[in-house]
């Protein structure tokens, strides 16, 4: 995530662009292959039509899929107002919510293994309530980056 600071306001922001780009390659594979049947100038046979289609099928249901896990997260901070947002965008769903700083109990960090096994991580904050709110729902193999935020999140809001 990328923060810019003003006088009482403090932004952070995550740049989904390459699973966006990753998406877009599912899209656009997938409707080829579906495509295929009816635009192929030899005849296809039925179920080598019929191959294709599942297949385009199923790039398009991955495209969806890597869309679904990766909208865009903004974080604006008001020092001033003493509150926190934290919005998201997806083409077809935004949400937004609004804290106060007495309800945050701290940011850190959370963990979970890529595809590899290796570690990656997100910021996330704990609330007083003992729910946890993802700033981001990217993880990232940038951990001295992502604590640095952390710690720089928890001297704003205490």
């Amino acid at each position: 995530m990328r923060m810019w600071e003003e006088r009482q306001l403090v932004r952070l922001r995550d740049n989904p662009g390459r699973e966006w780009v990753l998406a877009a390659l599912f899209a656009g594979v997938g409707a080829c292959f579906v495509a295929l049947p009816w635009v192929s100038t030899d005849p296809v046979e039925p179920l080598m039509g019929l191959a294709a289609q599942i297949v385009g099928f199923v790039g398009l249901g991955m495209s969806a899929f890597v869309l679904r896990r990766s909208p865009r997260s903004s974080v604006r901070i008001d020092r001033a107002a003493r509150r926190l947002w934290v919005s998201r965008w997806a083409p077809w769903h935004r949400e937004r919510v609004s804290l106060s700083f007495d309800e945050i109990s701290a940011a850190t960090l959370e963990e979970e293994r890529d595809g590899d096994g290796d570690p990656c991580w997100r910021p996330v904050l704990t609330l007083k309530s003992g729910a946890k709110l993802p700033l981001t729902l990217l993880h990232r193999h940038d951990e001295r980056g992502l604590e640095a935020l952390c710690r720089r999140l928890n001297s704003l809001i205490t």
